[in-house]
């Protein structure tokens, strides 16, 4: 909002330092969505608009600071008729469906799989996957990645054997899954604020995350790998038991910054990105990540094993049932090799489905009858360009030679950007990326 005021409207308080009859703008601020508790009280704050105050002046400041797309004579500006077609174009997948919708999900001989396509320039990837919000696979994309012949195994073991890492652990390798909180201990004695249950759809289920430890990488490193070969007389994190270890959404630059020099960013990201994140996933290739989004455009590169990712699109986020979960913790004892189910958090997770989509229960979900699945199979040297928000469930499958799953993934500002948790809200050009709506990629 931008007002006109005198310095005598702030009587009381200091006012801000401009002249009278000086522009204020006055910043809106939108709830906080990732907060279930009432919004506190936000003073306003003034911002003086700084300079002449011509109206070609005042309508830049207001497209800056409100996110819109205007001329001064009140029509679309260029940016704003490119956004109309960007929204207007953006990619879903294709209904393969024959009837009403109303039957049981597809078949894997229905449901279509991602474009496939070799490396494209800048202009190519924006216009055609970026823009629109459309994964794609991007072949042969490692070929000049010095890792994918350099990251064995026992390169890991030399150089990194004695680095502690922060490992993951989960029964029979499914990671992040919904179930019944009556699983768990003390859950009859969870005391929910009554304006807190009101905003949870399934307050009964819990997102499940794993147990954590730090061990050194070699102990990781003999876990992962005696899995398969019991006999051998490897360390394992944990005895006797059914653990299954992660490393997933671990920081290549906090824990190892070497790797870096290594790898390179996609030669058709537009020089204007933002990376957030650059990650390392490594497992023994047995491990399932349950279905999720992120709000980050992500670069999911394949380097040994196999991934079969099975995608959903943000635009009919009713049917996978977007909303606050809230979510618990396991414990591990590593000497029992027994996982217990005791630590129910205050928190919840903002970014999962409870729907099992490998066992859906349509009675109690049953608009994900119509839900639209596509299917991405990623193999050595392939990348995944994953839009952000688009729901995804990742099963890894081992190398046959190194029985492991190795990937690194890039987190980048979205392009496009929606808030979240809300069923409603829509994908919308991120204001801090529009400039690559206008820029000679």
């Amino acid at each position: 909002q931008l007002s006109e005021l005198p310095d005598d409207n702030f009587a009381g308080q200091n006012p801000p330092q401009t002249q009278a009859r000086d522009l204020l703008y006055f910043a809106r601020h939108p709830r906080d969505l990732s907060c279930l508790h009432p919004p506190p009280k936000v003073k306003p704050i003034a911002e003086p608009v700084v300079g002449v105050h011509t109206p070609g002046h005042l309508v830049d400041f207001v497209n800056a600071r409100c996110g819109t797309y205007r001329n001064p004579d009140g029509t679309l500006n260029s940016l704003g008729v490119k956004r109309g077609k960007l929204l207007n174009n953006l990619f879903d997948v294709p209904d393969t469906s024959s009837g009403n919708g109303d039957g049981e999900a597809e078949s894997d001989s229905k449901v279509p799989e991602c474009e496939r396509i070799a490396v494209p320039d800048a202009r190519s990837f924006f216009d055609n996957y970026l823009s629109i919000s459309k994964p794609v696979i991007v072949e042969n994309a490692l070929a000049n990645w010095t890792a994918v012949k350099k990251w064995t195994n026992q390169f890991f073991y030399q150089h990194f054997g004695a680095r502690q890492v922060h490992v993951k652990l989960s029964p029979d390798g499914e990671f992040e899954g919904c179930e019944s909180e009556s699983k768990w201990a003390g859950h009859n004695k969870r005391n929910m604020p009554p304006h807190v249950r009101r905003q949870i759809q399934f307050p009964d289920l819990v997102v499940v995350r794993p147990a954590t430890t730090d061990v050194p990488f070699s102990a990781f490193m003999d876990h992962i790998t005696s899995r398969d070969r019991p006999n051998k007389s490897h360390r394992r994190i944990a005895h006797g038991g059914n653990a299954s270890a992660y490393l997933e959404y671990t920081s290549i630059p906090n824990y190892m910054p070497e790797l870096e020099d290594d790898i390179t960013p996609m030669p058709f990201l537009p020089s204007g990105v933002h990376r957030e994140h650059l990650n390392l996933w490594l497992s023994d290739g047995n491990t399932l990540g349950k279905l999720h989004f992120d709000p980050f455009d992500n670069i999911l590169a394949q380097i040994d094993g196999v991934k079969e990712v099975t995608l959903f699109s943000p635009h009919h986020n009713e049917q996978l049932y977007e909303g606050y979960i809230p979510e618990a913790i396991l414990d591990f004892s590593s000497g029992a090799g027994k996982f217990s189910r005791h630590r129910l958090l205050e928190s919840t997770a903002l970014v999962m489905s409870p729907v099992d989509i490998r066992k859906p229960d349509y009675i109690r979900f049953p608009l994900f009858r119509r839900a639209r699945p596509m299917k991405c199979r990623l193999t050595p040297g392939d990348v995944l360009f994953m839009p952000a928000f688009w729901w995804h469930e990742v099963q890894s499958r081992p190398s046959p030679k190194a029985k492991r799953n190795l990937a690194v993934n890039f987190w980048y500002t979205p392009f496009l950007t929606k808030k979240f948790p809300c069923v409603s809200c829509k994908l919308d050009v991120n204001q801090a990326m529009r400039h690559l709506m206008d820029e000679n990629l």
